[in-house]
């Protein structure tokens, strides 16, 4: 009986841990020269969020495993980082907006990365499994023209985002 228990217990466990987590919002941080640092919270809903702080960022941070956050700068820079990353910002620069996604993170498969254009310059990146998992395009009301960033697209753009 005890074994049995302990091999129902670890199932369950198990089948816990499979479940994704459903997270509304995930805080960045924003780093910059000489330790200056600044925190800010985005929803994972995709939507576009203003920020505030002037300081020129070098390095943009995520502890959250399963969230996407794109972000604009001041100077055209589009800085995207995918799951728990530290991700360098070229040239240092303040951010002005920024969003977030979920994303099934699966650390077997690849990813593509893709930088959407739009109108009046308007960019982002996102990145799509090259298993052919279906993906939403996070901001697709800006995308006019994208443009691969890896080489390992060999499909189009609408078998890789159906």
């Amino acid at each position: 009986m005890k074994a049995c228990t302990f091999v129902s217990v670890f199932a369950v466990a198990a089948i816990a841990s499979a479940i994704p987590v459903k997270r509304d919002n995930v805080d960045i941080t924003f780093l910059g020269a000489a330790d200056a640092q600044f925190t800010w919270s985005f929803p994972t809903d995709g939507s576009v969020v203003s920020i505030s702080n002037p300081l020129s960022i070098s390095h943009i941070s995520s502890s959250v495993a399963g969230v996407q956050c794109t972000f604009d700068g001041i100077d055209d820079s589009v800085t995207t980082v995918t799951g728990a990353q530290t991700v360098d910002v070229g040239p240092p620069q303040t951010q002005l907006t920024g969003s977030c996604v979920l994303v099934n993170d699966h650390p077997a498969r690849g990813l593509a990365w893709v930088n959407f254009i739009g109108a009046a310059d308007a960019k982002f990146g996102q990145g799509f499994p090259t298993d052919g998992e279906w993906v939403q395009i996070s901001r697709s009301s800006l995308v006019s023209v994208w443009k691969p960033c890896t080489n390992v697209i060999s499909q189009p753009l609408e078998h890789l985002a159906h």
